[in-house]
């Protein structure tokens, strides 16, 4: 009985030791956290992010004068995305893979994207490259009603591009966005401002070629909520103005030339991600649409869209690469 009482007693002051040793340990990890700043950079860390999604560039023609309305738009839209990010740099390759889009007239269809971001102190740069071969044509004529669907396997759409922005408030981490290259643990946001250019060649197998120069100017405003310390809800809107110039070279009417003319955009994105020390996921879905007009009267609607999941692992990077990158930026004042 005296064994038993002792043996009770000894489970029970064990349990207890296990529970406050649980509680301390959780407590100094609060703590810890607790003392990570409102910005938490990874430096010391390459990051690989996936991601698989939606992502094309459509097109829209509206002609009220005729009546009509051409929609086009990619075969191949899921794509797979293959990301490496390392302090302010971001490269990110996307391509849609043949099981993805598995439908017969797919099989020609292409998507290849590119992106580059860097980040040099409150300054963002990036640069896109899109190139998407295959698209489905819509006709809807306004009077009947009726809708004329074809497929143009060898229609092609270039697009590139790139945007110089400035983020006013360095309380507020655009990296926390979607590829979570930072930990933004207090909410925040920023006025940003920024600057675009984007060259777009539309072509296929006939001489014609139709090439649209978009230079954009505009504010911006996105705001990171952190929830639960590790959630992020982030939303953002842009809107600009700016230059359009169309050229359309070797039509067989008589609609050659070079016209120019104001551009409209508009632009949103909302992103829910979790983040920790090493991994994190999220998704994201972002709208881009810029309206300009053509030489025939038309109004064009140019369409960037994309929707996402990705998950993201953060490695330690070795340590020459490191004292590469420390005098990489040592040298030219970079972050």
């Amino acid at each position: 009985m005296y064994r038993n009482s002792i043996f009770v007693k000894s489970r029970v002051y064990f349990c207890l030791f296990v529970l406050l040793f649980s509680c301390l340990s959780i407590r100094a990890q609060e703590q810890a956290i607790d003392s990570l700043p409102q910005i938490v950079s990874f430096p010391n860390y390459l990051t690989f992010r996936t991601g698989v999604g939606a992502s094309y560039n459509d097109f829209g023609i509206v002609n009220n004068d005729l009546g009509l309305k051409y929609s086009a738009t990619p075969n191949a839209d899921v794509r797979t995305t293959f990301s490496l990010l390392y302090r302010s740099l971001e490269i990110a390759f996307g391509f849609a893979p043949s099981f993805l889009n598995t439908e017969k007239e797919l099989i020609e269809s292409k998507l290849l994207v590119f992106n580059f971001r860097a980040y040099l102190g409150q300054w963002m740069q990036s640069f896109d490259y899109y190139s998407t071969v295959g698209f489905e044509l819509k006709d809807t004529n306004f009077e009947t009603s009726e809708d004329l669907s074809l497929i143009f396997a060898d229609l092609n759409v270039l697009k590139i591009g790139g945007t110089t922005s400035y983020v006013f408030n360095k309380n507020y981490s655009f990296r926390a966005i979607s590829y979570q290259n930072e930990w933004q643990r207090k909410s925040s946001g920023s006025f940003i401002p920024r600057l675009s250019f984007y060259y777009t060649r539309l072509k296929n197998d006939s001489p014609e070629r139709n090439y649209y120069y978009d230079i954009t100017a505009g504010p911006s405003y996105f705001y990171n909520w952190v929830i639960a310390e590790r959630f992020i809800v982030s939303a953002g809107l842009k809107a600009g103005m700016g230059l359009n110039i169309t050229t359309i070279q070797g039509s067989e009417t008589s609609d050659n030339g070079t016209a120019s003319g104001i551009n409209y955009n508009l632009g949103s994105r909302i992103s829910l991600g979790y983040n920790s020390l090493r991994f994190f996921t999220g998704i994201n879905a972002n709208i881009d649409y810029f309206v300009h007009g053509s030489l025939d009267n038309s109004k064009i609607e140019d369409r960037q869209n994309m929707f996402e999941f990705y998950v993201g692992y953060r490695f330690k990077a070795p340590e020459k690469f490191q004292r590469s990158a420390l005098w990489v930026n040592k040298k030219f004042g970079w972050d």
